[in-house]
This record gives C-alpha cells, sequence and structure tokens, in this order.
C-alpha cells in the first residue's frame, strides 16, 4: 500500500556532477548512501530524471500536493558541504537546491530542479530605479517571460557595487538572457557603467 510522505531534500543533477548511471554510482559508494529502510541521508531520488537528494525530512502526511524549490541560503551551503564533498568532491553548492515535495511513494517522485543564478551588479541610485516607469515595466515583462516557475529577485544595497539579480528560470540561457536584459537597461539608461 501506497503512502502520502512529505519530504525536504538537498537536490543535485545527476548530470551536473558527472554521473551518467546513478544506481550504479551508488553500488560503487554505497558506504555513502543511506539504506533503502532509512529515510535520511543520500538516496537516488524516485524521480523521472536522475536526481541525487540528500533527504533532511520524510514523514507520511495529510497535506495536500505542492512543492517548493530555492537556492541554498550562505550557511546552508556552509552547512552541509562536506556532507555533499565526502559524496562528491568536486560538488559546486551554488547548483545544489533545496526542493519540498509531497508524493505517493507507489509513483515517481515530481523533479523539481530549475537551473538559478544570483549575481552582483552596479546600480547607481536605486531609489530613482525603484521609481523608474520603463524599469518596472521591464521587470513586469520578464517576470511574465519566466512564467509560474521561474523567478526574478533583486536584493538592493546602500552600495552601488553591492547589489544583486537572482533568476530562476527551466534552462541556464533564459537565467543568463533575463540577467543581460536588466544589464543592457542599467547602462543604456545610466543607473550602472558599461
Amino acid at each position: 500500500m501506497s503512502a502520502r510522505l512529505f519530504e525536504i531534500v538537498l537536490r543535485i543533477p545527476c548530470s551536473l556532477v558527472g554521473v551518467e548511471d546513478p544506481r550504479k554510482f551508488e553500488e560503487e559508494h554505497a558506504d555513502k548512501f543511506a539504506s533503502p529502510f532509512e529515510d535520511l541521508g543520500f538516496h537516488v531520488a524516485p524521480t523521472i530524471r536522475p536526481f541525487f537528494d540528500y533527504v533532511l525530512k520524510c514523514e507520511v502526511t495529510d497535506k495536500d500536493s505542492y512543492g517548493e524549490m530555492r537556492a541554498l541560503t550562505k550557511s546552508e551551503k556552509e552547512k552541509y558541504r562536506p556532507r555533499f564533498q565526502a559524496l562528491l568532491p568536486n560538488i559546486d553548492m551554488d547548483q545544489v537546491r533545496y526542493v519540498e515535495f509531497v508524493w505517493y511513494d507507489s509513483i515517481e517522485a515530481p523533479d523539481y530542479y530549475m537551473p538559478c543564478i544570483a549575481k552582483k551588479i552596479t546600480i547607481f541610485s536605486v531609489d530613482k530605479l525603484k521609481q523608474d516607469e520603463a524599469f518596472l515595466e521591464l521587470v513586469k515583462d520578464l517576470d511574465e517571460r519566466l512564467g509560474k516557475t521561474g523567478k526574478l529577485r533583486f536584493r538592493f544595497a546602500g552600495i552601488p557595487y553591492e547589489n544583486r539579480i537572482f533568476v530562476e528560470a527551466e534552462t541556464e540561457a533564459l537565467c543568463e538572457k533575463t540577467i543581460a536584459e536588466v544589464e543592457t537597461f542599467l547602462q543604456t539608461n545610466g543607473y550602472s557603467e558599461s
């Protein structure tokens, strides 16, 4: 009989760590993976696309199906880096995602994972930019292009060189294109240097 499970995992696509056959990799590194009877630790994700999941929480639930995915915080990257490096020595923690999802254990779990890019951007006069109608229209347009699954966020700082842009999208190319459009707008309109 199947159960509805709520899981919190740290997820990375096998393709990003150079693993073509995750089951074979799991067998070769069995000492670093959780046993089939353990809920927590490294698992090959029960998804259609191949991922490695580091399971933080797994419990039976009556919650409705939903999902959340985000990049790791700086403190999460530092905390979990040693665990990931024990299995994947060259891990780029910027590629690991925090994922919450609900699924029935008799079918594939949802394969939440999307590329995201965070980048420092120079912005002079943040207050003026926040009121610029053309900028607000550009952000609205980019949000619509990214769709319901994508995200465009800014972290504005009081220092021109410490602002950040965060983009999450279906492809890394779309992330890069979105950032490039924002940077072009900032440079063209005198908010940033060329």
